[in-house]
């Protein structure tokens, strides 16, 4: 999981940079900070630790890494700041973002996609584990070995459990 969630961080940052190139300005700071979500879930991942809500990503984040002295304050600070300007950016109708707001929320992202990098490598990833393949994203891995789970599945079935599933899917 932890690789999975760190794969989505960057790919959330590249799709935040592609809104603000065409001046989609509050969905870029929406994409930004998912690129922060999904880094900081990767972070917390790496000690075991899974938080399912936006809320709880920001809670284990502040108790199981800055609390502890694992990761310096300011980052929790990003965390909640992205949060509360990808709230605006999503429900807030009269909001809007000029381009140099959208700007700064690209690079808080890049910046705590950086310092999450960092700390996954001290806690044991390597530069390979956290690159992004454009050929196998993390969707991909799962559908293979989802597909390994189907094979396996069907060789168990009696030959008419077999008809049936040829028949339904």
């Amino acid at each position: 999981m932890v690789v999975a969630e760190w794969r989505r961080a960057p790919e959330s940052l590249s799709a935040a940079e592609v809104l603000m190139r065409e001046a989609c300005h509050a969905d870029a700071v929406s994409r930004a900070y998912y690129a922060i979500m999904h880094a900081a879930k990767a972070a917390l991942f790496v000690h075991g630790v899974a938080a399912t809500s936006h809320a709880g990503v920001k809670r284990m984040f502040g108790l199981h890494l800055v609390r502890p002295g694992r990761i310096e304050p300011l980052w929790s600070d990003h965390l909640v700041e992205g949060s509360d300007e990808r709230l605006a950016a999503d429900y807030d109708v009269f909001i809007s973002y000029s381009e140099e707001e959208t700007r700064r929320e690209c690079e808080r992202a890049r910046e705590f996609l950086e310092r999450m990098r960092q700390y996954l490598i001290a806690n044991g990833l390597t530069e390979r584990d956290l690159e992004i393949d454009d050929h196998e994203t993390p969707w991909t891995q799962d559908v293979g070995q989802a597909a390994n789970i189907i094979d396996i599945f069907r060789s168990e079935l009696q030959p008419q459990e077999r008809e049936v599933l040829q028949v339904v899917g």
